[in-house]
């Protein structure tokens, strides 16, 4: 999610970056990263505790508990990363400047992730069926090797799918604040006069 907001807020902002950079970047940043994701995930291990200690029977009701649960809480936490990028925060600053970005459009925050999480369960199930589909119409024919080309078709899709949502939610984060905060205004402004001085902020 960093990497991809690094480049599309820098091509937004009109200070475009190269990819070795922000990579370099990124890695610098991985800690603070770490950190960030324990801030604003920290429900999802209890969660998973509680799956797997429950009675079987109790699983799908907890299962579709914690799927509200997680709804709610991805998108109240949907900017911290694209934040940390794009105001250069560190994590307990991105957090806190992430509630005040969500409380402007909490109700389009939820849909983003409904429908990114909808498109993505969609884009991955349709390029999980492939090959079992391509087998079946007779067009290939992996045979013993079809498992291990299933798996990685699976992870090819799952690095299109992550890098995709990381560009659609730094886009989002960036469309809240437009909205919400004039944004375009201040990139005219520093593209016309020039970034005002630190001092000055």
């Amino acid at each position: 999610g960093y990497f991809c907001s690094l480049i599309l807020i820098g091509e937004r902002f009109r200070t475009p970056i190269s990819l070795s950079r922000a990579l370099v970047r990124t890695l610098r940043r991985v800690p603070a990263i770490l950190v960030a994701w324990a801030l604003t995930h920290w429900w999802f291990p209890l969660m998973a505790l509680i799956v797997v200690t429950v009675h079987a029977e109790h699983v799908a009701a907890w299962l579709v508990f914690f799927a509200v649960i997680a709804w709610f809480a991805s998108a109240a936490t949907l900017m911290v990363v694209p934040a940390m990028v794009g105001e250069r925060l560190g994590p307990m600053a991105a957090a806190r400047r992430n509630l005040r970005l969500v409380r402007l459009r909490y109700g389009v925050c939820l849909m983003f992730v409904l429908v990114a999480t909808l498109l993505a369960s969609l884009m991955l199930a349709g390029i999980a069926t492939l090959v079992p589909l391509l087998e079946l119409l007779g067009f290939l024919d992996f045979g013993n090797l079809s498992w291990i080309v299933q798996e990685v078709i699976l992870q090819i899709a799952v690095l299109v799918v992550v890098p995709l949502i990381a560009l659609g939610t730094a886009q989002m984060y960036i469309e809240v604040r437009i909205v919400g905060e004039g944004l375009d205004l201040t990139i005219d402004a520093d593209t016309a006069f020039g970034p005002r001085p630190v001092s000055e902020a």
